[in-house]
C-alpha cells in the first residue's frame, strides 16, 4: 500500500513539473489588434522561433496585463509612451522596427486654423484610452474614447477638435472607411519598438536578431505596404 502511495505521488509529481515546464515553452504575447503592423508583428514572433500563446486585451486593459506578467512581449510602442513607474520597472525595449511620423488629425476643410504645434491648450483632444501621448501636458480639454475610430468619429462631429495618429496607421483607415477627415502637421517622429517583460528579458536577443534579418530583407516594408492594400473594404 505505502508503495503504491509513493508511487502514485512520484508520478502526480512528476507530472505536474513536467507540464509546467511545457508551459514554459510558451510565451504569452499580446494580439495587435487590427492594425498596420499585426503582420509585422507576427512575422518577428514566427522568425524568432517563439512558440507564442497570444492574448487579446482591450487598450485600457493591455498595459496592466504587460506589467502583472500576463504578456510577455507586446508591439508596437515607443518609451515615451509607455512612462508610468510600474512600467518601467519591468520593461525592456526592443531595436526599433518602423520609423513612423505621428500627425495631427483634423477635420477636412474646416474653418478653424490649423493647430499650431505646441499650441493646443485652447483645443479639444480626443484621446483613446489606455494611450499616452508626446507632449501631452499641452493639451488642453481631452475627450477619452474606446479606439482610434471613434477619436476620428468625434472630430468628424466636432465633439473634438483634433486627435492624434500615426501616418499609415491614418491612411490605412481612411482607405476602409473614408471620413472628411485631413492629415494635419507632425507632433512627433518615432521609432517604434516592442517590449519584452523582465521576466522573458532572455528573449530579447533573438527578438533583435529577427528584426534585424526582416528589415534587411525588406519584409517589414512589404507587409505593411501588402496591409494597407489588401484591407480595403
Amino acid at each position: 500500500m505505502a508503495r503504491r502511495l509513493f508511487g502514485f505521488l512520484f508520478f502526480y509529481l512528476f507530472s505536474v513539473d513536467d507540464l509546467a515546464f511545457a508551459r514554459q515553452d510558451y510565451v504569452p504575447v499580446a494580439t495587435l489588434n487590427d492594425s498596420v503592423f499585426t503582420e509585422v508583428w507576427r512575422a518577428i514572433i514566427e522568425e524568432a522561433g517563439i512558440q507564442a500563446q497570444y492574448h487579446t486585451f482591450s487598450n485600457d486593459q493591455a498595459r496592466s496585463a504587460f506589467v502583472e506578467g500576463k504578456v510577455g512581449l507586446d508591439c508596437c510602442s515607443i518609451p515615451e509612451w509607455r512612462t508610468r513607474g510600474d512600467e518601467q520597472q519591468v520593461q525592456f525595449y526592443t531595436d526599433p522596427i518602423f520609423s513612423e511620423s505621428n500627425h495631427m488629425i483634423i477635420r477636412d476643410g474646416d474653418r478653424y486654423d490649423v493647430p499650431v504645434v505646441g499650441e493646443l491648450s485652447g483645443y479639444r483632444v480626443a484621446v483613446v484610452k489606455g494611450f499616452s501621448y508626446e507632449k501631452e501636458e499641452l493639451f488642453g480639454e481631452t475627450v477619452a474614447v474606446e479606439t482610434i475610430e471613434d477619436a476620428f468619429d468625434f472630430v468628424v462631429s466636432g465633439k473634438a477638435d483634433i486627435t492624434f495618429a500615426l501616418r499609415l496607421e491614418f491612411v490605412r483607415n481612411q482607405r476602409r472607411n473614408p471620413r472628411p477627415l485631413a492629415l494635419g502637421p507632425v507632433w512627433s517622429r518615432t521609432l517604434l519598438r516592442a517590449r519584452v517583460h523582465r521576466d522573458w528579458v532572455r528573449l530579447l536577443p533573438q527578438v533583435n536578431e529577427a528584426i534585424q534579418k526582416l528589415k534587411q530583407s525588406g519584409t517589414i516594408n512589404y507587409l505593411v505596404g501588402k496591409h494597407i492594400r489588401d484591407k480595403v473594404g
